[in-house]
């Protein structure tokens, strides 16, 4: 029987691979995804969940969150990426309060969307 060589594999944290992305430029002047008006005109139809409080899981460095907190939302952006959220907070300080690193898995709260 042979034996079984293995390697150890150094692996990044998904947050250190988010930061170093950011940091590079990633997503940086593009435009918002084609979802966020999707998003927008859906709330707009249901005015009783579009008062209520949102989650957005992901919010990276906020090319689709900020202009949903802009369309008038009252959201929460969840990322692992302190890099990513730094970003947000640089472009639009009033949204820095309802920035929160960390994972969406351990994150607790009630949302309505």
């Amino acid at each position: 029987m042979s034996k079984l060589h293995v390697r150890p594999v150094k692996m990044r944290r998904p947050a250190d691979v988010w930061d170093a992305e950011y940091a590079a430029g990633r997503y940086a002047g593009e435009p918002p995804l084609a979802f966020v008006r999707t998003i927008l005109a859906e709330l707009d139809r249901r005015p009783n969940v579009r008062r209520l409080r949102g989650l957005y899981v992901g919010c990276g460095n906020g090319r689709n969150y900020v202009p949903l907190a802009a369309g008038g939302l009252d959201i929460v952006g969840l990322d692992v990426s302190r890099e990513g959220l730094r970003q947000v907070a640089s472009k639009e300080p009033s949204l820095a309060a309802n920035l929160v690193c960390g994972d969406f898995l351990e994150y607790g709260g009630r949302f309505g969307y």
